[in-house]
């Protein structure tokens, strides 16, 4: 399951995303710049697991990478 939990903010852009995963297997569909609106997603968007074992942030090129 993946959940936007929080789209743009203050000094942020609209297509800024803090998003919920249930299972790291769900990362392969988190959304990217490239991904259809509403749900595309801009460099700097941060997912994560539920339980917070594992965060993931969207590069400038475009991949999920866990941090």
């Amino acid at each position: 399951m993946i959940q936007i939990v929080k789209t743009g903010g203050e000094g942020r852009s609209r297509r800024y995303r803090e998003i919920i995963i249930s299972s790291t297997d769900d990362v392969t569909n988190l959304p990217k710049s490239t991904t259809p609106s509403p749900n595309t997603a801009d460099a700097g968007s941060i997912a994560y697991t539920q339980d917070m074992a594992h965060t993931y942030v969207l590069g400038p090129d475009d991949v999920w990478r866990e941090v």
